[in-house]
């Protein structure tokens, strides 16, 4: 597995990388039912959590740059 080699890469970037890698249906819009396992409503929540905190930061960093 590849990631994006950049110099601001985080974490969070990293975390989010590795599980749409391996979970493909994370990064999926569309509000299809995967499996009924409590594990996957876990994912779920985590992955949306993660891409909350890093449009924050991005937002946070791009504001301090103005």
């Amino acid at each position: 597995m590849e990631l994006k080699k950049e110099s601001h890469q985080t974490f969070v970037d990293v975390v989010l990388a590795i599980l749409e890698g391996r979970l493909p249906w994370l990064g999926s819009r569309q509000d299809e039912p995967v499996s009924g396992e409590e594990i996957v409503d876990q994912l779920n929540d985590l992955y949306q959590s993660l891409v909350h905190e890093r449009d924050r930061k991005e937002r946070k960093e791009s504001d301090s740059e103005s």
